[in-house]
């Protein structure tokens, strides 16, 4: 589903609308501005623009169905997406707005939803109840030392971190092998 929702949102139109052109898409958790660490160069496909194609390839094949016009997944329950934003931020709740549009356009039923900031952060950083939140992070440091932290599965219910509850074997290993090396292919390897 998440591969779907990857196609489903045109980050192209966010970049252009929301940020003015100040802003580049990226897909890998990495931003490109972390050379040594992102992937982004090496990606073969991109999820930069909306492709509803391929969003009902991917949720047909791994079993969802269409049934008046929307998505409903594998066990017949019907999909409702909130995205959840920061009320008072102009990025983040057109974003949230664009993303929720984006979704409703591929079928797939979203509904934008303003939070206010406590709510907002309790759901972040406490692993509160929300399908999809717009946020953000800044970056002071090119020390990776934050994905593990950021994307191990250890922590995907430890409060203030790994705020997308993200759980990857293959990416734990990795992460593991971060925390002793200085280079992303060592890491890898």
């Amino acid at each position: 589903f998440r591969r779907a929702v990857a196609f489903a949102v045109d980050k192209e139109t966010g970049v252009q609308d929301i940020w003015e052109g100040y802003a580049e898409p990226f897909d890998s958790s990495i931003p490109p501005s972390l050379a040594e660490w992102s992937i982004e160069s090496e990606l073969v496909e991109n999820y930069y623009t909306q492709d509803q194609v391929a969003v009902q390839t991917v949720l047909s094949d791994a079993g969802f169905t269409l049934v008046g016009g929307w998505w409903q997944d594998p066990n017949g329950v019907a999909i409702d997406i909130e995205v959840k934003g920061y009320a008072l931020s102009e990025i983040a709740m057109g974003y949230a707005y664009q993303i929720a549009e984006n979704l409703v356009e591929c079928n797939i039923s979203a509904t934008a939803i303003p939070a206010d900031f406590n709510t907002f952060l309790g759901d972040l950083y406490y692993h509160g109840d929300y399908d999809l939140i717009f946020g953000g992070r800044g970056l002071n440091t090119p020390d990776p030392v934050w994905m593990y932290y950021e994307y191990h599965s250890q922590f995907w219910n430890t409060s203030f971190q790994n705020a997308p509850s993200f759980q990857n074997a293959s990416m734990d290993v990795i992460l593991d092998e971060l925390l002793v090396t200085d280079n992303r292919t060592r890491a890898i390897e």
